[in-house]
C-alpha cells in the first residue's frame, strides 16, 4: 500500500484550468501489474469531507476491458461551487481573458466546433456532432455507489449508478437517488449508434420529489408540494440539436 500526502489542491488549478479548493488530499494506493491484467485493489481518496474509494482491474491490451467501482460514504461539492462562484465573481464582466490563456476542456462525446452564426449561438442547445470515437478503442463498466451528496441545493442520499461503454455506444443500466424528504428518483437508458446515426433511449421514474425552496430556513421541506413524474423519452439524430428536436415520449 503505498500513501501520499499531497499539497492542497490549487497547485493543480493550471492542469484543468479551473480554480480548486483549498482543501487537504491524501490518496493511498494498492495496485498490479501482471501479464496483460492492470489490477487496483484499492485507491483511497481523501478530500475536505469527501472521501472516494476505488478498485478495479483491465484486461485485454489489444481491446481493453475496464472495470471500475467507486464507492464513497460522502462526497461534498460545496467547497468546490463556493470556489467557482467566487472566481466567476472576481471575473469583472465584458473582460476577456488573452486567447493564449484560454483553455477549454475537450468533450469525449461532442465535437467542440462553434456555431456558424449568431442565430445558432442563442439557441438554448448548441448543435455539436454526436461521436462515439473516444471509446472505439476499449470498453468499460462502471459503477458508482455514493452514500451522501451534499453541496448542492439539497443533499442526496444513496446514489447508486450502472454505467457500460461499449463500442456502439453508452448504457445506463442503473440510476438510482433518494432525495431529501422521502423522494426518490430511477433512470434507465442508452445512447447508441444505430445504423451510424446516434439513437437516444431514456426513462425516468420519479416519485415524491419537492421543487423549489422553503421561504425561510427554519421552514419544513415537507411544506413545498411534492410531485411524481413518469417520462419515457425517444430520439434520433447525429446531432445534439438534430437529436434534441426528434424527442417523443
Amino acid at each position: 500500500m503505498q500513501k501520499l500526502r499531497s499539497p492542497p489542491w490549487p497547485p493543480f488549478s493550471p492542469l484543468v484550468a479551473k480554480p480548486l479548493p483549498d482543501q487537504d488530499l491524501k490518496i493511498s494506493a494498492d495496485l498490479d501489474s501482471r501479464t496483460g491484467v492492470h489490477i487496483i485493489h484499492e485507491l483511497d481518496i481523501l478530500s475536505g469531507e469527501s472521501d472516494l474509494s476505488i478498485t478495479g482491474r483491465a484486461t485485454n491490451p489489444s481491446f481493453p476491458a475496464l472495470t471500475l467501482v467507486a464507492e464513497s460514504q460522502r462526497i461534498n461539492l460545496e467547497p468546490w461551487t463556493s470556489t467557482y462562484s467566487a472566481a466567476a465573481t472576481d471575473m469583472a464582466p465584458g473582460i476577456a481573458l488573452p486567447e493564449s490563456e484560454v483553455v477549454l476542456p475537450e468533450i469525449a462525446s461532442f465535437e467542440t466546433t462553434p456555431p456558424a452564426t449568431a442565430s445558432e449561438a442563442t439557441r438554448l442547445i448548441t448543435d455539436y456532432p454526436i461521436s462515439f470515437k473516444a471509446w472505439e478503442g476499449f470498453e468499460a463498466n462502471i459503477l458508482v455507489n455514493i452514500e451522501r451528496l451534499t453541496g448542492l441545493i439539497r443533499p442526496l442520499d444513496h446514489i447508486a449508478s450502472a454505467l457500460s461503454l461499449k463500442q456502439d455506444g453508452l448504457r445506463i443500466d442503473r440510476f438510482f437517488l433518494d432525495t431529501e424528504g422521502g423522494g426518490s428518483l430511477t433512470l434507465v437508458g442508452s445512447l447508441l449508434g444505430q445504423d451510424e446515426t446516434p439513437q437516444l433511449d431514456l426513462a425516468l421514474n420519479a416519485e415524491g420529489l419537492h421543487f423549489g425552496l422553503p421561504k425561510a430556513p427554519n421552514e419544513d421541506i415537507d411544506a413545498l408540494p411534492s410531485y411524481d413524474v413518469k417520462m419515457r423519452l425517444t430520439g434520433l439524430g447525429a446531432t445534439t440539436q438534430t437529436l434534441a428536436s426528434s424527442l417523443n415520449g
